[in-house]
């Protein structure tokens, strides 16, 4: 689908530049131009599709927020890049890690026990 838009794009853009005069032909350029970046976009999409499996989500969402970020205020960059580097780095160990300790505490059952048997015990009234 996208080879097609690609395709689609060239063709308008030549049709436009060959058939029209003055300030329609600014228009074939931009034609032209966004046909060659879909045409880039489909030649690359396996390498794109196969980055985006590989790549742990957190870090995909880690990343789009200091993309954010950066677009509120470009000096934000001397701080984001450094943290999602950092986390990029040290994530994979800090998430294995987390993993062997939740494996190591008792489960649930074990650590409640039961209520007592009798009344249930009245919640206090505030005072007014």
């Amino acid at each position: 689908m996208l080879g097609i838009l690609t395709l689609a794009l060239l063709v308008t853009g030549v049709g436009i530049l060959c058939t029209a005069e003055g300030v329609t032909e600014t228009y074939a350029g931009g034609f032209i131009k966004a046909g060659f970046v879909t045409g880039a976009l489909w030649l690359a999409l396996p390498q794109l599709t196969a980055f985006f499996k590989q790549t742990p989500r957190w870090l995909l969402i880690a990343g789009g927020i200091g993309i954010a970020l950066a677009t509120m205020n470009w000096q934000l960059l001397l701080l984001i890049v450094p943290a999602v580097a950092a986390l990029w780095f040290f994530g994979p160990r800090l998430l294995a890690s987390a993993k062997t300790k939740v494996k190591d505490l008792p489960a649930i059952s074990q650590v409640l026990t039961p209520p007592p048997q009798g009344r249930r015990a009245r919640r206090k009234r505030e005072p007014e």
